[in-house]
């Protein structure tokens, strides 16, 4: 990372810094606050079924500041082998509606090696468990595509307290709405993966997922194939 590239990182930090002390702040006499972070290494980059840096590894660094209903976001990328560089910074915003969480989300987009900038707005929901599988959707509008992206996803927990270990297997259907591709819309893919967390302590674990995305008939038409990575990290909650 050059020193230009490591200055917005370290403002972007610092910014979710300034929003984690401020809200720990205002939230002592509440205590809504809390702070969650991690580091991981990605066999690939992998979104929305396409493989973002040729099939090489990246490391990224995320951060989450808490207070209340309000999250700063923050996410940063970097190619192992590969020059690509991407910082992720954003606020959402989370609510229940009766059994159903909503959370929508503003984030701004900077591609380090590229100079080049986007935003997403996004809307995420999440349904009650029916027979503990958990439905949810996730749309993201991106304005420089000026299109969409649709998830729809279901997912279980298991958790086996005594032994520190947690497991969640997930299926995802995703569908292209002009975010991929301007002149195709449809099925983009199908994926299925799992997250598995042991925990170190009540606040430190190490994290863990396998994932294999099978190409659909958005991404065929671009003549690009199915993905499998894998991803090992540490996260700290605080």
């Amino acid at each position: 990372m050059d020193f230009k590239d490591w200055n917005i990182v370290h403002r972007s930090l610092l910014l979710v810094f300034i929003y984690a002390v401020s809200s720990n702040v205002v939230a002592s006499a509440v205590d809504d606050y809390h702070f969650e972070g991690s580091i991981a290494k990605h066999s690939r980059y992998v979104a929305e079924g396409r493989d973002n840096i040729n099939g090489k590894d990246l490391y990224s660094l995320e951060a989450f500041a808490y207070w209340q209903s309000f999250a700063a976001t923050l996410w940063y990328g970097h190619g192992v082998d590969d020059p690509y560089k991407e910082l992720k910074v954003g606020l959402e915003y989370g609510f229940d509606w009766g059994d159903t969480e909503f959370t929508v989300a503003y984030t701004r987009l900077t591609f380090l090696d590229s100079n080049e900038n986007d935003n997403e707005f996004s809307l995420a929901i999440v349904f009650q468990d029916v027979f503990s599988v958990v439905p949810s959707v996730d749309y993201v509008y991106a304005t420089e595509a000026s299109g969409g992206f649709l998830e729809l996803s279901l997912s279980s927990l298991f958790e086996f307290k005594e032994q520190g270990v947690s497991i969640e297997p997930y299926i995802t259907e995703g569908f292209d709405l002009g975010f991929a591709t301007k002149k195709h819309d449809g099925p983009n893919h199908l994926q299925l993966g799992v997250d598995v967390s042991y925990h170190l302590s009540p606040s430190t674990a190490i994290i863990a997922n396998i994932n294999k995305s099978w190409s659909q008939k958005d991404i065929h038409r671009e003549g690009l194939g199915d993905q499998f990575w894998l991803s090992l990290g540490f996260s700290i909650a605080l």
